[in-house]
């Protein structure tokens, strides 16, 4: 779809923005608001079923209205009935809970039955024959590029059952259903992803603009997806009223190939987009791209990297490791639930404060020499009860000297820690794990999470 600029001329009384609509999930919590179009200068009546009184509100001269609804308790279902003259409309089947945006590109968009991917992710016919949650629900996002920043949106809010989760987002899912069953309250996602779509699309016009990223639009009819700022104007910005808890991310296949751009455009759409909701720093949870046969050796490597640094500079974000979940000859992995959990993981312990949910896998704290080895430390919130090499030995661990020139090297595990060495490099001054493309290492902690990528360099900087 595509948006131009509106000449709104109709104001009867009317919701626009389809996010506000039947089977609607709203955040607990927190104001909820409800807005739209009426008669101008002509007062709405507005009745919700959770409140015993009626709120009544004025259009102002353009005929645009809105209003901030104190939330219900977890649960429903509830209803929002709105009168202007002879106008009713009414949303039914509320519920109140956990309100979740899921954006990215096509492994975000990916539904479990496959859809326009042409093969469904693993144990699909499984996972919809079981899906029967009434209190799951999600919206999906019709896929639409815009010139300016859009108000409006449509798409549709569906509530989960083996009739309707074939089409939805196999991690969005996941996520949601790992919430729902672990707090025992509704959970909405948001789903706005567009497969084979690049960062700068997603980017408020200002940063692209700021970054160099051309974003002026002289042929509002040649518009894609691919054009930047395209799909923040059409597909983010309009969601911006509907709070929300948290942000889920899965993007960057498209931004391979330029990591040091993605380095100041991730950390910069980041920033955006909590500004944008005025909600404060909300969680921003991300998946780290899985291992892959790209075209040109260490892509993958550096851009991984970047995403690290991501994680390691921003505060409130979580990031979900996929170095045991890649297939190498398909960019799209098929086996989602891991994904969708793991980033419910992070969620459930650092936004709800479960502190009996391990979240993260083992993420180096320091590295140093001693001797002809290089010993690794972790941090201890990330051991899971220890580590575990799932095979005899440590697999894709290299050393480098002052010579520069990597080589494979061993790992053993030695208590909380890693000794890691190699006859090839009597005097190692750099380390790194899990560095090629196509990377599937073996070290876990004991719950089974796989250990964070990583490279440091303890004299001087390596290339």
């Amino acid at each position: 779809m595509l948006l131009k600029k509106p000449d709104d001329t109709s104001k009867i009384l009317s919701l626009p923005n389809r996010l506000l609509s039947d089977h609607m999930v709203l955040q607990q919590g927190q104001p909820n608001n409800i807005w739209g179009l009426a008669d101008p200068e002509q007062p709405i009546t507005i009745s919700v079923s959770w409140q015993n009184e009626s709120h009544e509100i004025m259009a102002n001269s353009a005929g645009h209205w809105s209003i901030a609804l104190l939330p219900p308790a977890p649960g429903g279902p509830y209803t929002i009935k709105l009168n202007q003259g002879n106008k009713v409309i009414q949303i039914q089947d509320i519920l109140c809970g956990e309100v979740w945006l899921a954006s990215g590109q096509s492994n975000m968009e990916m539904p479990l039955l496959g859809g326009d991917f042409d093969f469904p992710i693993k144990d699909a016919k499984t996972h919809i024959d079981e899906a029967h949650f009434p209190q799951i629900r999600m919206f999906m996002v019709e896929k639409t590029v815009a010139d300016h920043p859009c108000e409006e949106v449509n798409g549709s809010w569906r509530v989960a059952s083996p009739v309707t989760v074939a089409a939805f987002s196999a991690v969005g899912y996941f996520f949601a259903r790992e919430i729902y069953e672990t707090l025992d309250v509704p959970v909405g996602i948001i789903n706005a992803s567009w497969s084979a779509t690049a960062i700068e699309s997603w980017s408020d016009p200002k940063t692209n603009q700021r970054l160099g990223i051309a974003h002026a639009y002289d042929a509002p009819d040649d518009l894609e997806p691919a054009s930047p700022s395209s799909l923040y104007n059409g597909m983010i910005h309009p969601l911006h009223k509907y709070p929300i808890k948290g942000i889920l991310w899965y993007q960057g296949e498209s931004n391979i190939a330029w990591p040091k751009a993605y380095r100041r455009q991730f950390p910069a759409l980041i920033s955006d987009w909590r500004n944008l909701w005025g909600l404060g720093e909300i969680p921003f949870y991300f998946v780290q791209l899985a291992p892959f046969e790209y075209d040109e050796p260490e892509q993958m490597s550096h851009f991984r990297e970047v995403q690290s640094q991501t994680f390691d500079e921003i505060s409130n974000t979580g990031m979900v490791v996929t170095t045991d979940l890649g297939q190498l000859e398909d960019i799209h992995p098929v086996d989602k639930a891991p994904v969708g959990k793991r980033l419910a993981y992070w969620a459930l312990a650092n936004t709800y404060l479960r502190n009996d949910i391990p979240y993260t896998g083992p993420l180096v704290k320091k590295a140093e020499r001693q001797g002809s080895h290089i010993r690794v430390y972790f941090e201890a919130g990330s051991l899971g009860g220890g580590l575990v090499f799932k095979g005899e030995r440590g697999l894709e661990f290299e050393l480098a000297g002052a010579d520069e020139k990597w080589f494979q090297a061993q790992a053993q595990i030695d208590g909380q820690n890693l000794i890691v060495e190699t006859n090839e490099v009597p005097v190692p001054i750099a380390i790194r794990f899990s560095w090629a493309d196509n990377a599937q290492p073996n070290l876990f902690n004991k719950s089974g999470l796989p250990a964070i990528p990583f490279r440091v360099t303890l004299e001087k900087r390596l290339r």
